[in-house]
């Protein structure tokens, strides 16, 4: 069933069909967390939803990154080798969302940009619950990734004290995991400004 829905998922990619696939990234999300132990399905199926967080629709990508965090929950190490791939289209998804906003809260609503910032709530909201997985699942092989990740959750305008309640409140339990599973060690090589 998995392997359909991932099917299902890469061929309906446009405007037209968003709540069918999001609909079906939401079915195996329940499929996966019900099912924990068919993990060798769920691998390969990780490959697939890493790949389509880069989606330019807000809610495919917000479902593939809530989606690549359950398969991560569920696969733990398992999922090492995807992880470099992972990381990298969260983090490059995360970059582009977050630049906008910033254009927005710096300059007032920003006539280019397309969707409005609280459109994007639900990347935000799904990017940092993928960060508690990561983290409270592969903490020891985050090092390469740390300086981006804490750059986010330090510097970005979404998750300081004055934004949205619930995002703050998901991005100070993020903060915590860090502080609590990723070792000193690990924090005190100097990190990219």
């Amino acid at each position: 069933m998995c392997l359909e829905i991932v099917k299902l998922v890469a061929d309906s990619l446009d405007d037209s069909r968003t709540s069918l696939n999001v609909a079906a990234v939401s079915v195996m999300e329940v499929v996966v967390s019900k099912f924990p132990s068919y993990y060798l399905i769920f691998s390969t199926c990780l490959s697939s939803m890493a790949r389509h967080i880069q989606s330019d629709i807000v809610a495919f990508s917000s479902s593939y990154v809530r989606m690549t965090g359950a398969l991560i929950d569920v696969l733990g190490p398992s999922a090492l080798l995807k992880l470099p791939s992972i990381m990298e289209n969260v983090m490059s998804r995360s970059r582009v969302v977050s630049s906008s906003v910033s254009a927005i809260t710096n300059y007032g609503e920003d006539s280019t940009s397309t969707l409005s910032t609280s459109s994007k709530e639900p990347l935000f909201t799904s990017i940092l619950l993928a960060f508690m997985v990561v983290i409270d699942k592969l903490d020891g092989f985050l090092n390469s990734y740390l300086g981006d990740i804490l750059k986010l959750m330090v510097l970005h305008p979404k998750f300081l004290p004055e934004s949205d309640p619930k995002l703050k409140s998901k991005a100070d339990v993020v903060r915590k995991l860090i502080t609590e599973k990723i070792t000193v060690l690990c924090l005190s090589f100097p990190l990219p400004i």
